[in-house]
């Protein structure tokens, strides 16, 4: 039989087993975590020379970053408050190239034929 003394610090080493396996897998995580979001990031950036999906990759690579790394979800969220001041250039006013703001599409491409 343990006496309390014996119990204690069975039970204290116990604890800081715990604390150091708890400690470890919080740093396996953010290595983890940091090696995946580097590489699609990377490759984000890459794509943005060739042809690809370059700013969707890269985003995603921040995103995947930002779950552990402050200055990560610092970059994304900037990305996002200025992303919206361009909104209105992707979603409204989709007017063929060469249009000139402020006229209709219907007027802009008459065209008039000759019997």
């Amino acid at each position: 039989m343990l006496d309390g003394y014996s119990q204690r610090r069975r039970s204290f080493a116990e604890a800081i087993q715990h604390c150091l396996i708890r400690r470890c897998c919080q740093k396996a995580k953010r290595f983890a975590v940091g090696l995946v979001g580097s590489a699609v990031l990377l490759l984000g950036v890459i794509l943005l020379v060739l042809p690809g999906p370059g700013m969707l990759t890269t985003l995603m690579g921040l995103a995947i970053l930002a779950v552990e790394f402050v200055w990560a979800k610092h970059w994304l969220q900037k990305i996002r408050e200025n992303s919206f001041g361009y909104r209105h250039l992707i979603l409204d006013d989709r007017q063929p190239f060469g249009t000139p703001r402020g006229t209709s599409c219907a007027n802009s491409t008459k065209r008039t034929t000759h019997d």
